[in-house]
């Protein structure tokens, strides 16, 4: 006789196994894609350093997440271009899901500030992405902001180095046309005495072209010297100090500067040193206001001359999050272009800049009246440029003319600095993100700024606040000869 509990029993635990086996089997074969997703966007975070513009890390990352996780979009958002939730994921520094837009946006982090905004969306309802593939997303949005700043790093180089390059070059041509000039004068003092007659002729006339080829030579020989020129470095450290003195106060930091009563003169390009200086004073500050205990939020600027050297150092509590390596480049690369050199270092519980550039005599710097001051009044500006390409390139042609140059994101930023600090003039393109250009005169007006307009064309002319002269404007490309009026209209204001 045939069991038939027994049978049941055997065929109730037969089931049991198989859908346990099932289970397991499901979990495992789930697990196996999570891995491979994992290493697939590991894999990528790698490459996209490749990358040299946003553009080109949006189509690898499209690219890349579509073969692993089968995204249907991919997006890179740059800080300034982010809204509604991909500015929520800037400003709080984590990850926000739009289910309603299908799409996660996860905060590009590099150093203290989101980048931007990196985000990925998918077609299903709900968000298909496990805890682990999100923090692998969250890395690769952290590799897109680092490759981003990598490449505004090696750009910022790359210009100052070119720079020091071409002034090199007109310099070297400006010597010979220089040594040509005394024998060319010889040789035209004795062509009048020539008898008249063809070769006679040919003879004036070839010292005439040589004469006038080498007065090109040698005008660009002084374009280059406007250049480089020699400056004291301690009174451009006072005036940077003094500069940012009003920040320090609002955010109660303790700094101290020791600079010497005599001016520390050397030779190179001012406004790259400046560039270099406000980059680590901007550094000194985060990692002071981030500091914790006592002593932790204090500063030291030293500026002194030993021997044949100018050394600046600067002194700061060690930084919370190191994202000194790409600074450090910058600051060596520019020290490089005055035969200088640059150190950072760790001692206690205070993180040292060093700056050492090989110094000038006080006798030469005395004997170049105007040498330690830029060619025209110093001033202090903001610019308010969305696209980061002309923003550099309008930057560049500021600093070489020795004035300083704050980067705004957009008009709202524009108008909270010149109503916290001191500036001279904005520089504003009229397609701003946050406020149309009217907006932003009105709202400077009280700050006593200038504005200034940089257009593609000259259609805004005819706009009443130009017309009475409330604000200014600037065709792009920007003309050499129109950039210096304007900024001589902003310092004949100041």
């Amino acid at each position: 006789m045939v069991d038939v509990a027994g049978s049941s029993q055997l065929l109730t635990a037969a089931l049991s196994v198989v859908a346990a086996s099932l289970v397991w089997w499901s979990r495992v074969r789930r697990l196996t894609v999570v891995r491979g997703n994992i290493a697939g966007i590991n894999a990528l975070s790698e490459e996209i350093l490749k990358a040299n513009t946003a553009e080109e890390a949006e189509t690898m990352a499209a690219r890349g997440l579509g073969k692993a996780l089968g995204a249907c979009g991919v997006k890179v958002i740059l800080r300034d271009q982010a809204r509604d939730a991909a500015g929520e994921a800037v400003s709080r520094g984590a990850a926000v899901e739009r289910s309603n837009e299908k799409t996660l946006y996860l905060p590009m982090i590099s150093g203290a500030k989101p980048a931007g905004a990196f985000a990925v969306s998918w077609t299903g309802d709900k968000c298909p992405y496990q805890i682990d593939e999100r923090a692998a997303l969250q890395h690769l949005a952290n590799q897109i902001a680092i490759t981003l700043e990598l490449h505004d790093r090696r750009f910022q180089r790359e210009q100052v180095l070119r720079g020091e390059k071409l002034g090199a070059a007109g310099r070297l041509i400006a010597a010979v046309a220089a040594e040509m000039a005394e024998p060319l004068e010889r040789i035209s003092g004795a062509a009048p005495a020539l008898r008249d007659g063809e070769q006679a002729e040919a003879i004036r006339q070839s010292v005439a072209a040589a004469r006038e080829t080498l007065d090109r030579l040698l005008a660009l020989g002084r374009g280059s010297a406007a250049e480089v020129s020699v400056f004291d470095v301690a009174a451009v450290t006072s005036g940077l100090a003094e500069f940012r003195r009003r920040s320090w106060e609002m955010r109660s930091l303790e700094v101290t500067a020791d600079l010497p009563s005599s001016p520390v003169a050397v030779l190179g390009a001012r406004g790259a040193f400046e560039h270099a200086l406000l980059e680590l004073l901007v550094h000194a500050e985060q990692c002071a206001e981030h500091g914790s205990g006592a002593g932790s939020r204090r500063i030291s600027i030293t500026v002194r001359q030993v021997d044949s050297e100018a050394r600046i150092e600067i002194a700061h509590p060690p930084a919370c999050e190191d994202g000194s390596g790409a600074l450090m480049e910058t600051v060596s690369s520019i020290a490089e272009t005055f035969n200088g050199q640059a150190r950072v270092g760790t001692e206690a519980d205070r993180t040292c800049w060093a700056i050492t550039l090989p110094a000038r005599v006080a006798a030469e710097a005395q004997g170049q009246p105007g040498a330690g001051r830029a060619r025209t009044v110093q001033l202090t500006l903001v610019l308010a440029d969305p696209n980061q390409a002309s923003a550099r390139a309008m930057t560049e042609k500021l600093a070489q003319r020795g004035h300083r140059v704050v980067q705004a994101a957009g008009g709202g930023e524009a108008i909270e600095m010149t109503s916290a600090l001191r500036f001279d003039a904005v520089f504003a393109t009229p397609a701003l993100p946050d406020m149309p250009w009217p907006e932003l005169v009105e709202r400077i007006r009280p700050a006593g700024c200038r504005v200034v307009l940089l257009c593609d064309t000259l259609a805004l002319l005819s706009h009443p606040l130009i017309q009475n002269g409330e604000a200014l404007a600037l065709r792009r490309p920007v003309d050499e000869i129109d950039l210096d009026r304007v900024l001589l209209s902003a310092a004949a204001a100041e």
